[in-house]
């Protein structure tokens, strides 16, 4: 038991490395990125890559619920099950190209992409990188399903090394991309498409190295494809929404004040992002452990493990507040060599995010664990609708590049936090506050 839980600790911690090293390449990388293609170009890529994640829902959330596909059916033993679903799917994936790129091409005759976000098509490199962008988007099923495989058997040092890997050739390609005459083609390829051709390159090698995988092209089934994306609908909701809550900010300052624009808010956001990243890490356990602990009816454990991590993060993240408060706008001056001199406003917004985005990263990891998906939906719905409006009102009317971090958090703390707080006591028997015991079952 002892050598099983030095293994887990021992996993844990190598996937915390790893993740730390991948923001550390991204952190490392933005500033010579900027330097080389400018706030302008930079700005056009970051708008690209937030359009591109609008169209990754074209998978119908099959990709998000493949884990649970591939989970359950090797507990009840069931390869043929899994040849057929990894059959359907490589042929599904095939297909959605097919459907997407002469969208691509009927998209840039018909949007009027200047109005709406201030895109010159003149520019051939401009166009050439939207027409990429679609190509990637119409990858993401294929390219997800070797690394969806990998975590469905608990491969999670596997798929951390590998997610590691697709980092640091990633921003690789943005570095030596963004040195060109016209880099954006390069970098949206490097960013789209290149992490799904490394995907297909795993899945491939995993169909040669398993024996026990037949795939077979020729029985496709429509009604296979249909309980798959039947199964994972919660799933796209909930990715529709985060599409929604943490990319349609680029969309919104690119149509009200610019695409250059977005490279300052970006990289401010990217670095008031490294504390919520890092508790993101530090928090993953709460899921596996509260499923665990409610299916043995131990519910009154489960909210103290969760308030009492919940009260270590919030100091860390308050500490993170304070630091950037102070030292945040000096911090990114420096690291983007002059490029981005942030105002007052954008950091003090930035920082006041920190902590209602470390507390609903604690919240959510316990929600999943308890499998309280109607809450998590239902309060997803209105925190989009409320941080999507508050973000037009704060653009339109008061030009405030800050606007959308403002909305997020007013959105978090209004349809999510306390919401969470409302239903955690309700649900678990709370007697007192927040930062106290809770009643024994």
């Amino acid at each position: 038991m002892n050598a099983k839980l030095v293994k887990l600790k021992t996993l844990h911690i190598e996937l915390t490395i790893n993740r730390i090293l991948a923001l550390g390449i991204s952190v490392i990388s933005i500033p010579y990125i900027l330097r080389n293609c400018g706030n302008g170009n930079y700005g056009l890529y970051l708008l690209i890559y937030s359009i591109s994640l609008f169209l990754t829902v074209s998978d119908l959330g099959i990709g998000n619920g493949l884990v649970n596909e591939f989970a359950s059916s090797k507990a009840y033993g069931n390869q043929k099950r899994i040849n057929e679903v990894l059959s359907n799917l490589i042929v599904f994936g095939v297909i959605l190209p097919i459907v997407i790129i002469p969208f691509a091409f009927l998209a840039l005759r018909v949007v009027d992409w200047m109005s709406l976000f201030q895109f010159n098509l003149n520019n051939r490199d401009t166009t050439t990188s939207l027409i990429v962008c679609f190509i990637g988007a119409s990858m993401t099923l294929l390219g997800s399903i070797a690394l969806k495989m990998l975590l469905a058997n608990s491969k999670d040092r596997l798929y951390s090394r590998i997610q590691l890997l697709i980092s640091l050739l990633t921003n690789m390609g943005l570095i030596i991309s963004s040195t060109n005459q016209s880099p954006l083609t390069g970098m949206v390829f490097s960013s789209l498409v290149l992490p799904q051709l490394i995907g297909i390159i795993c899945l491939v090698l995993t169909i040669k190295i398993n024996q026990n995988i037949k795939i077979n092209l020729r029985k496709f089934s429509i009604r296979i494809v249909g309980k798959l994306i039947v199964s994972g609908r919660v799933f796209l909701f909930l990715q529709i929404a985060y599409i929604i809550n943490y990319q349609i900010d680029a969309l919104l300052i690119a149509h009200f004040l610019g695409p250059v624009e977005i490279a300052e808010y970006s990289v401010v956001l990217r670095i008031g992002s490294i504390p919520f990243i890092l508790v993101s890490a530090a928090v993953q356990p709460i899921w596996a452990s509260t499923a665990y602990l409610i299916a043995q009816s131990k519910e009154s454990k489960a909210i103290r493990t969760l308030y009492i991590s919940l009260r270590n993060v919030m100091r860390f993240s308050i500490l993170s507040m304070c630091l950037f408060l102070m030292f945040g706008a000096s911090l990114i001056k420096h690291w983007t060599f002059g490029q981005i001199d942030p105002s007052i406003q954008l950091i003090l917004a930035n920082a006041l995010w920190i902590p209602i985005s470390c507390a609903m990263q604690v919240f959510a990891m316990y929600l999943n664990g308890a499998k309280l998906y109607k809450f998590l939906l239902t309060s997803m719905l209105f925190f989009s609708l409320s941080n999507t409006l508050l973000a037009v009102l704060f653009l339109k009317f008061f030009s405030n590049l800050a606007g959308p971090i403002w909305s997020n958090s007013i959105s978090s703390v209004l349809f999510f936090i306390i919401p969470a707080v409302i239903l955690t006591n309700k649900r678990l028997n709370y007697k007192k506050g927040i930062f106290y015991g809770t009643k024994k079952n």
